[in-house]
């Protein structure tokens, strides 16, 4: 059975509640789905092409916090010409209830993954996936566990997985730069909250609100 996906997974935000002390508002995470490799290959390519254009090293990571508006503009309008979809939950931390999300940071990580991946599970046949390898080996572990169980149910197989090293692979900084973009776009005081998204916005078909579209569809 061939490759029918090449997934890449990045989140944007930080899993801490002390708002007061710099925790993040909002945490966001991105599925960038390619349906063939030769996209993902095209998409890798067309990155590394806008590295040279822009003068940086090869080496360089496409990162959200580490680029400026100019530079994100440039990323984003050239991500809207490749072919991929996206698909993101934006979770509202102040807003949350759930006591179990608090319980630490790789519980928190874990569950808002998991949701994500239950919510598109009709994106994934024979998918090759790759996570940001960032995380701690407990982390690891158990996140391999829980998208292995998560993908593999009926007829779906999960083809490969692994975790990738963002400042190698640049299907996680395509991720990493969408998922930024509307981690921005919720901070609605930020002059340039509007900027980002719009430019993309066409490339996610599924931008899911939690706890607020979670609540909404209980009415």
């Amino acid at each position: 059975m061939e490759t029918k996906q090449i997934v890449a997974i990045e989140d944007s935000g930080d899993a801490g509640f002390k708002f007061n002390k710099g925790s993040s508002r909002f945490f966001a995470i991105n599925l960038v789905i390619f349906d063939s490799d030769l996209d993902a290959e095209y998409a890798d390519i067309s990155i590394r092409i806008l590295k040279r254009d822009l003068g940086w090293h090869p080496d360089r990571e496409f990162k959200f916090n580490k680029t400026n508006r100019e530079q994100r503009v440039a990323f984003l309008r050239l991500a809207n010409t490749l072919n991929f979809t996206s698909r993101v939950i934006l979770v509202a931390k102040e807003q949350l209830t759930d006591t179990n999300l608090r319980k630490g940071k790789n519980n928190f990580y874990l569950s808002i993954i998991e949701k994500i991946l239950d919510r598109s599970a009709d994106a994934f046949e024979n998918a090759t996936v790759y996570l940001d390898g960032e995380g701690d080996r407990a982390y690891k572990q158990a996140a391999t566990v829980l998208i292995r169980r998560a993908i593999n149910k009926g007829d779906r197989k999960l083809k490969s997985f692994d975790f990738a090293n963002s400042k190698s692979n640049h299907l996680i900084q395509l991720a990493d730069m969408i998922v930024g973009s509307i981690n921005r776009y919720a901070l609605k005081e930020k002059p340039d909250h509007d900027v980002y998204y719009p430019i993309i916005r066409k490339k996610v078909v599924d931008l899911y609100q939690y706890p607020t579209d979670e609540n909404e569809n209980k009415k």
